[in-house]
């Protein structure tokens, strides 16, 4: 149910009950006195029972969205016209991404949010629109391999160099699973297990480089139209669940930098 709403502008963010986003935006907001909703749940999550969640609404099924866009985009403008026009809607997992891009020119009859094309959110939040991403501007990045069937998985499967990283291309609630795999039977074997259907497997090997929850470190910024970055955090992982290839548990901001300190536009947005 919605609780009463305070004199600041609302925050509506969207995600399912397991993601911390959510979470993150309610104690960051929240302790400002900014009144933040989040989704209906079928189950506790820890952003709903957060002391700072300002109430929830009802849109999608348990936190993400339907196949019927419709239906969910009536219900979140329902929810933006209840809590009121101006309410500032954030996205907090790949699949409200895509939904709020989607259907931005009836969102922003109410909500406001960010204006990002589909085809960019697309390219950013799947991971092979990020490897080619990656490679066409020449940034780093591990070696990924993307089989198209079972039978093209077993072919490159001996030429691959071990361990290898099995991952979804596109996190689904069916696909969140991820391995590793030693040598190619288990590479295969796991294949087959993640594979979702025949026409889309949904699988990808991607080079393993090794080390421990702190080596991975994080970056996150608000861009601006013109590339410019106007905030920008930076932390490091200290420990993951599960280990060493799952969410931070617990993590470090080590710097900061806002516009003033920042070196420039970024080239690449």
């Amino acid at each position: 149910m919605i609780g009463a709403t305070a004199s600041s502008v609302p925050v509506l963010v969207l995600g399912p009950p397991r993601y911390v986003g959510p979470l993150g935006v309610m104690r960051s907001l929240g302790a400002q006195g900014i009144p933040v909703y989040g989704l209906t749940h079928k189950r506790l999550s820890a952003a709903n029972v957060s002391r700072f969640c300002a109430g929830t609404v009802r849109a999608g099924a348990d936190g993400r969205p339907t196949t019927d866009a419709e239906g969910d985009l009536e219900a979140l403008l329902a929810a933006g016209r209840t809590l009121g026009t101006g309410t500032i809607l954030m996205v907090g997992s790949d699949e409200w991404a895509f939904f709020v891009a989607d259907h931005a020119e009836a969102l922003e009859d109410v909500f406001r949010f960010p204006k990002v094309s589909p085809s960019l959110v697309r390219e950013l939040a799947t991971k092979d629109g990020l490897y080619r991403l990656a490679l066409e501007h020449d940034i780093p990045t591990p070696k990924i391999a993307f089989p198209r069937s079972a039978a093209e998985a077993a072919s490159i499967a001996h030429e691959l160099q071990y361990p290898v990283f099995l991952k979804p291309v596109v996190s689904r609630p069916r696909g969140q699973w991820k391995d590793i795999a030693e040598d190619a039977d288990s590479l295969l074997a796991n294949y087959r297990l993640m594979e979702e259907s025949e026409s889309d497997p949904n699988v990808m090997f991607q080079e393993y480089i090794p080390g421990q929850d702190a080596d991975v470190w994080m970056f996150n910024g608000y861009f601006d139209q013109k590339g410019r970055c106007l905030v920008a955090f930076t932390g490091q992982k200290t420990r993951c669940w599960t280990s060493i290839r799952g969410l931070a548990v617990h993590s470090v901001c080590l710097s900061t930098a806002t516009a003033s300190t920042w070196p420039g536009p970024c080239t690449w947005t």
